[in-house]
């Protein structure tokens, strides 16, 4: 019974192929079916999946066992350190990545979930190249077939687990939209779209991103099928019930759903428009992915012209969707990375190629591969940056052993514990009072595992892209089940925006509530007291355009802040950045220099100036200013030679600070 899915890809994938002895040059069997013999006759039958194999050992990807800190090692360490300690996601942790989501950590942050992690990575790779060996024969010669199952598994080699997922859907959905079908087909397409819709489910409970574009697929080869009605409401139905089934199964409450889907949509939303990056020298990037656009699109018109309409607009939507995401997250950060070769699995491998196209098909492959190294800067060697068959024996042997696990964990605390060199007085302070680690090193929960963990919402301040999720960590901050105490690590942020203007409510909650107990060089130790934050009082409205300085007003004793209205509000702009990223800005202020703006946490509060009865150690101390502009341009303190025709509100206020 577990098999008959695959029974039943297997018989939709290609139904006018078969495999034979027949001699060459014989003429092929009635009905027009292809005869395959040699290797491509192996990789119609069993032998696919010992070549898939072969192939998956050989393009393994580079994965790192030992936990590591920083930012994007402490986001991975907080997302299994939630799951272990019951965590509620979508209320007490906001992210993108689901409560499955340490299964795409493979890292041995958990004797248990790394292994479980490191196992689900490495399936997920052998089930991609099983689909690329797959997809590579059909219809093609051995050699031909071979060259396309090489080049596709190093291809396939560098992508995320999720994204692996989503080329899988998209194959499965490959399968039946190619089949010419009957009404003997109906229960067999039922099949196929339940199980496509069960891939889509657990990619959305491990990663949103990559879920939306899983359902995306699910819709377009429901659009594609004979009955769409029919299998919309199914593919609907099957969705929601395996999201609903995983989501139970890891231990989350079903009312919290609906928050963990509203807000990593939210998340997701504002990812444009807060960490883009712009590099005018790399903006004819953007010419390439035009010109590959245009001839991926071009080969989805030739190949599938034998198709119904209806299917051809399906497959076009599902590329499109695939594409388009793979396109904001290779380009929002102007990496270009993944971009490209999504592009080519998606049209190279995935649309049905014929042999008289075998010319324009690998040429299209050719151009591809070059656009993505050209874009990442990287040598044809990187395609073959793996780590290959010694490393997964060496891996595996780790990973299955309970002892080795539990060592190669104890080697992670130790080298994080000198990494942070936390001073012994400061975890004595803390005891075991709720802490949380601002703005971004949660590694150092998972290297002291005594300390009791309660995060914000957004684990990491950086992610607080919008009003509302900004919003929720102010809003535990004042809670009285909040953090008792926070470990601030020296002021820090990334791609070089202005400390405590990131989140600005959460900042203002900081100041607000909490007072220095403790500190070293490194490391402040702030508690929970009673906010010591009044009443407010409007200092005046000011206009201004990019560049000009604005003079602060002075209001002694008291919180002075900042909320400026214009920037990245118009329709234009929230345009570009859907379909690309917003236009970076920058704060600049008197005796402190320039800093990244976030255009949607620009109506503040953001910090202009605090009292001296903070009393807070000077380098933790938000930098109080006299004057601020606000610019647009790609490098700190660089402006663009043209600077956008707009003016600028900032109100002032001042609130009373009685500490």
């Amino acid at each position: 019974m577990l098999w008959r899915p695959l029974r039943v890809f297997r018989s939709l994938y290609d139904p006018g192929l078969e495999t034979s002895d027949t001699p060459r040059g014989a003429s092929p069997p009635s009905g027009g079916r292809v005869v395959m013999t040699g290797i491509a006759a192996v990789a119609h039958r069993r032998g696919w999946l010992v070549l898939a194999l072969l192939l998956g050992l050989t393009t393994w990807p580079i994965i790192r066992l030992t936990p590591m800190g920083g930012i994007d090692g402490s986001w991975q360490a907080a997302m299994v350190m939630a799951i272990e300690r019951g965590l509620r996601w979508g209320v007490d942790v906001v992210f993108t990545y689901g409560p499955l989501g340490f299964l795409s950590v493979p890292q041995l942050y958990s004797p248990v979930l790394g292994a479980m992690g490191w196992a689900f990575v490495g399936l997920a790779h052998l089930a991609v190249c099983g689909a690329i060996v797959w997809l590579s024969f059909r219809r093609e010669n051995r050699w031909v077939g071979l060259l396309l199952a090489i080049v596709g598994a190093l291809l396939v080699a560098p992508l995320q687990p999720t994204t692996a997922l989503v080329v899988l859907s998209m194959t499965l959905a490959a399968a039946l939209l190619l089949r010419d079908h009957t009404v003997t087909d109906d229960r067999r397409l039922t099949i196929g779209v339940v199980v496509i819709a069960s891939i889509a489910a657990l990619t959305l409970t491990i990663k949103f991103n990559d879920g939306v574009a899983a359902v995306a697929i699910l819709g377009a080869v429901c659009i594609g099928l004979p009955r769409p009605r029919r299998h919309l409401l199914v593919g609907a139905s099957a969705v929601t019930l395996s999201t609903v089934i995983l989501w139970l199964l890891s231990g989350q409450a079903l009312p919290d759903l609906p928050l963990f889907l509203i807000r990593s949509a939210e998340v997701a939303s504002g990812y444009s428009s807060a960490v883009g990056i712009d590099e005018p020298s790399r903006d004819w990037q953007f010419a390439a992915v035009a010109i590959g656009a245009v001839m991926v699109g071009a080969a989805i018109w030739t190949q599938t012209r034998q198709w119904s309409p209806r299917s051809r607009i399906a497959v076009a939507l599902m590329i499109a969707a695939v594409c388009f995401l793979a396109y904001k997250q290779a380009f929002v950060r102007h990496g270009g990375g993944g971009f490209f070769e999504m592009l080519a699995i998606a049209s190279v491998w995935i649309l049905p190629w014929d042999r008289a196209s075998r010319g324009h098909r690998l040429l299209l492959m050719a151009a591809l591969v070059l656009a993505a190294m050209g874009v990442s800067r990287a040598v044809p060697t990187r395609f073959f940056d793996v780590a290959g068959p010694g490393t997964v024996v060496e891996q595996a042997m780790t990973v299955a052993s309970t002892p080795e696990r539990i060592a190669a964990i104890d080697d992670g605390r130790r080298a994080m514990r000198r990494e942070y060199d936390i001073p012994a007085d400061l975890l004595d302070a803390i005891g075991d009072r709720p802490v949380h680690i601002w703005p971004y090193e949660t590694g150092v929960a998972w290297a002291y595992p005594d300390l009791a963990w309660t995060p914000l919402p957004m684990v990491q301040a950086y992610l607080a892209y919008t009003d509302g999720l900004d919003g929720l960590d102010a809003s535990a901050l004042a809670s009285p089940t909040g953090p008792e105490v926070i470990l601030s690590h020296a002021p820090a942020t990334i791609d070089g925006r202005a400390p405590y203007l990131e989140a600005p409510d959460s900042a203002l909650e900081l100041v607000c509530r909490y007072a220095e107990i403790a500190g070293s060089d490194r490391w402040q130790l702030l508690e929970r007291r009673s906010s010591t934050c009044g009443e407010r009082r409007d200092l005046g409205t000011r206009t201004f355009e990019p560049g000009e300085f604005v003079t602060v007003p002075e209001d002694p004793g008291r919180i002075v802040v900042a909320s400026i209205e214009g920037v990245e509000s118009n329709l234009g702009s929230r345009f570009r950045a859907l379909l690309s990223r917003s236009a970076t800005w920058q704060i600049g202020r008197t005796g402190i220099g320039f800093g990244r703006l976030v255009p949607g946490r620009a109506d503040g509060p953001l910090l202009m100036s605090v009292p001296p009865s903070l009393a807070w150690s000077e380098r933790f101390t938000p930098a109080s200013t006299t004057a601020f502009t606000a610019i647009r341009g790609p490098t700190r303190g660089v402006a663009d030679e043209v600077q956008p025709d707009v003016a600028f509100t900032v109100r002032f206020t001042s609130i009373a600070f009685d500490r």
